[in-house]
Formats: structure tokens, sequence, C-alpha cells
């Protein structure tokens, strides 16, 4: 979404580690760049980056639907919760780091 290679190669890993599967990070980092992110994966993985996807972007276009679509696949209250302000503060974070440009190397 952002271009952050820190984003894509340090919470690709975590998310395989919690998720238990290699498989979901392995074909949302193969995805070419303007293609939907949630190609090719499960229903609840597809909720869970359409979700993420819409509210990463500037304007946010986070809505109803992206709610009810993770809301169907079983995520309750709290995980919706935990869903919206991970990624919020995630884009959040990924923006400052884009600005902020490339490491210093003496």
């Amino acid at each position: 979404i952002n271009g952050c290679i820190y984003c894509a190669s340090v919470h690709a890993r975590k998310a395989a580690q919690l998720a238990k599967d290699e498989t979901a990070v392995e074909t949302l980092l193969a995805v070419t760049p303007g293609e939907q992110l949630s190609d090719g994966q499960t229903p609840g993985w597809q909720a869970q980056i359409d979700f993420a996807a819409a509210i990463s972007v500037t304007p946010p276009a986070l809505s109803v639907d992206h709610l009810a679509a993770v809301e169907q696949q079983g995520l309750d209250t709290l995980a919706q919760l935990d869903l919206l302000q991970s990624a919020a503060f995630f884009a959040w974070a990924n923006r400052l780091m884009l600005t902020l440009g490339e490491p210093w190397q003496e």
C-alpha cells in the first residue's frame, strides 16, 4: 500500500509467526503493486487485509462494508477494535518513517 520495505519485511515475519501460516503472508508479499492485496487469501484474511488497506490509504476509505465483512468472518467487537487500532497506528507510523527518509550512513 505504501511501499515501506521495513513494513513488508518485519511485519510479514511477525504476522507469519502469530498466524502460524507462512503461506498467507507469502501470498500477500507476492502481490504485484497495483493488484488487490487480498487476492488468493482465505475469506477471513481477505476481510482483514481489505479492512487494513482501506484504513491505511489517504484519505482513509474504510466503510461499513469492511466492518460487515470482518464481522461476518467472526471477529468480535474487541478483535475489530484491535484490527482498527493496529492498522491505524501502523499506517501513521509508516507515514512518519517514509517522510524521514533513508537511514543515516556514516
